[in-house]
């Protein structure tokens, strides 16, 4: 070794960096498919979480989803100004807010169903079908979420 700085590190074996790469992609055939919906994965994700947990608060949104809370309220705003979520006062605590997916939203998830899951399988589709369930085993414990099937 010269002394030079990260002369024996590959980028290529490098998990954070193979990460990004493998998000960077993700994002690539996302875009492509869902362009007609005009919603990026992160939206798509509250979305879905909004969806399967009704009157969700923004700390449950944020667990569930893993979006940070600032971004979680951007996303949200724009949802809601695009009419897929509503935000009502919530009957248990007057200080929060509950979220709920709309009508116009529920039409959109509809919609969208199909090229997500294709996206999700074009995603895997380079590992045998052993090594995808090993994949997502594998991600779930880097993402700190475990083996039992919950999302947080």
């Amino acid at each position: 070794m010269s002394g030079l700085p990260f002369e024996d590190f590959d980028l290529g074996w490098a998990p954070g960096h193979l990460l990004r790469r493998c998000h960077q992609r993700f994002q690539a055939l996302f875009s492509e498919a869902a362009a007609e919906f005009a919603l990026t994965p992160q939206q798509t994700a509250v979305l879905i979480a909004v969806h399967q947990s009704p009157g969700s608060s923004f700390r449950a949104l944020t667990a569930r989803t893993g979006i940070d809370r600032n971004t979680l309220r951007e996303i949200i705003a724009r949802l809601i100004a695009r009419g897929v979520v509503v935000r009502r006062r919530s009957a248990r605590d007057p200080r929060c807010h509950d979220l709920r997916i709309s009508a116009d939203g529920l039409a959109v998830l509809l919609a969208i169903e199909d090229e997500t899951r294709r996206v999700e399988a074009l995603m895997l589709a380079p590992l045998a079908a052993a090594e995808r369930a090993d994949f997502i085993a594998a991600a779930r414990k880097i993402a700190g979420l475990g083996t039992d099937g919950r999302t947080s």
